[in-house]
């Protein structure tokens, strides 16, 4: 997907993942700046959790991690919420800022670490308000399927009907992410309301809804598929060990901007 101005261009998946290394090569460096906001917490999260909860006193991991977080001090319950929060909401901010970094780039304006940021920050409440918006209606989706489900098994309906009732489910879910995946740059760039945004993407995918599966499909084959050759090769250099945390975490300073694109 592309965007200029205020339109959106869809590309088939070979270009829209070729768009994205290129765009992701163009400005590397801003890209690793926004994703470092994102990254460097989620490996100090990560390192906390092997420090002090995973890992024993050998160094190794502990046989029964459940035991070890139900001793875990309020204050140290209260630290790791507050370093999961931080995360989920920077990782939020920091892909809407990427995207406002990716408009810059179609329309050739100059791109700064601390601008894109402000941007994305000026729009949080619109990417809050959606996040509440969406939680509401998975929730009410949820309760009506729940519903329909205790239904058939107090009636003891037939199970061609069950299957059949988590099957649409099913593909009513998959159809409604597909045609949200845009939401969050249509917040940014075009700078909707939520409900304006949701609107808005189910205008602009009418018959495009292929052509974002089929991209997003390859693009995250390939950002897997590296990644988990570069996990593979830190697990073997290092071992289980702090290093690996470390420079395993790093890998998303590459797959973060690349997903969001």
């Amino acid at each position: 997907m592309a965007t200029t101005g205020n339109l959106f261009t869809f590309l088939s998946a070979g270009n829209a993942v070729d768009r994205a290394f290129s765009i992701y090569l163009n400005r590397w460096k801003l890209f690793t700046q926004l994703a470092l906001v994102v990254v460097i917490p989620q490996i100090l999260l990560k390192i906390t959790l092997q420090k002090t909860l995973i890992m024993d006193d050998s160094g190794a991991f502990a046989e029964n991690a459940e035991a070890t977080f139900q001793t875990m001090s309020p204050k140290q319950v209260a630290m790791l919420g507050i370093e999961i929060a931080f995360s989920f909401l920077f990782g939020i901010i920091v892909r809407a800022a990427i995207f406002q970094v990716v408009a810059e780039y179609y329309s050739q304006k100059l791109s700064t670490f601390k601008g894109s940021l402000v941007l994305a920050f000026n729009r949080s409440c619109a990417i809050f308000g959606f996040g509440l918006l969406y939680s509401a209606a998975v929730l009410v989706f949820g309760m009506a399927f729940a519903s329909l489900i205790w239904l058939l098994i107090l009636y003891k309906g037939p199970d061609f009907l069950g299957t059949l009732l988590c099957v649409s489910a099913a593909a009513f879910v998959v159809y409604v992410m597909l045609s949200l995946t845009i939401v969050l740059p249509i917040l940014v760039i075009e700078k909707e309301s939520p409900i304006g945004a949701v609107r808005r993407c189910f205008e602009l995918l009418p018959t495009y809804r292929c052509y974002v599966f089929c991209s997003m499909l390859l693009l995250g084959v390939v950002v897997i598929f590296t990644s988990t050759l570069y996990q593979a090769l830190v697990g073997a250099i290092f071992g289980v060990s702090m290093l690996t945390t470390v420079f395993g975490g790093l890998s998303a300073v590459v797959t973060l901007p690349l997903q969001t694109m």
